[in-house]
């Protein structure tokens, strides 16, 4: 077991475990930056301590972070395993692979279930144990966070068209 000290929070990674590496992409076919983020992340996995015999990896392409949990396949199958205590580690890009709205509804279903079974998430940058409070809400205001600048920028770029459009018609 593998242990890393980031912000003053202890975190021991079951790396004797199973290891699950969730992508998700809503580009279909896979991308070359699809499968160069999957490297990235088994180096990551690797890094840690993890190893070829311990590391899963689910995949969800042509899938936006808006669908739900039962409409991703690989979501799906990654939820069963741990349902099954047969994970105990998710490595992904971002939270927002995960999730991608801010309907927390889907997001809380799936912390909940990641505290049911001891399943800790793993960022580039944040190592989640949602048996910690401060962490469940770090996570979620990453989510809330994400999803508000997507609509600010959504926003502007909708500005920016109907500006164009109108400039246009002149």
């Amino acid at each position: 077991m593998t242990t890393i000290k980031k912000h003053t929070l202890k975190t021991s990674l079951p790396t004797s475990e199973k290891v699950a590496v969730y992508l998700r992409s809503a580009a279909k076919p896979i991308s070359s930056s699809s499968k160069l983020h999957e490297q990235e992340l088994m180096q990551h996995a690797y890094n840690l301590g993890w190893t070829d015999d311990t590391l899963l990896l689910f995949t969800d392409d042509g899938r936006p972070g808006t669908t739900a949990i039962n409409e991703r396949p690989g979501l799906q199958a990654l939820v069963d395993r741990i349902k099954h205590d047969e994970v105990k580690a998710v490595i992904v890009k971002s939270e927002y692979t995960l999730f991608r709205n801010a309907v927390m509804a889907e997001a809380n279903t799936f912390i909940h279930l990641c505290q049911e079974h001891n399943v800790i998430v793993i960022t580039p940058e944040v190592i989640y144990d949602f048996t910690s409070i401060a962490q469940v809400h770090l996570f979620c205001f990453v989510l809330e966070q994400t999803a508000r600048e997507r609509v600010a920028i959504s926003a502007r770029m909708n500005k920016a068209k109907r500006r164009t459009t109108s400039q246009h018609h002149l």
